[in-house]
């Protein structure tokens, strides 16, 4: 999904607006989903496109909100390595642990 929207003038009534196209947004749900490399892309492509808008003097606003939602995701999976990691060095039994161990032989209780 894209959206058009007008350059600003630089205080010139009379100057002739060109549409540009807005950065490409994604649903957060999506964001979700994306992989590491993807979400280190996206941010990458935003902020070029956030400073190219800049550059032509169109607000950048709708860039920076992607960017927020790009960052919030990023920072989201940060902190869940983080907790996976400080988890897994106070239990370490967990890593190895066979969730098959507390039935007989291979077989889940009730399945055949």
């Amino acid at each position: 999904m894209t959206k058009k929207f007008k350059k600003q003038s630089s205080n010139q009534a009379s100057s002739t607006d060109s549409n540009v196209m807005g950065p490409y947004i994604v649903d957060m749900d999506v964001l979700s989903y994306a992989s590491d490399d993807d979400l280190r892309d996206r941010n990458r492509h935003l902020n070029e496109e956030k400073e190219q808008a800049f550059r032509s003097g169109i607000d950048s606003y709708l860039w920076e909100v992607e960017l927020a939602y790009v960052h919030r995701e990023m920072g989201i999976r940060t902190v869940r390595r983080a907790r996976h990691e400080r988890f897994m060095k106070t239990n370490p039994e967990a890593c190895y642990s066979d969730p098959f161990d507390s039935y007989s032989g291979s077989q889940v209780s009730g399945v055949n």
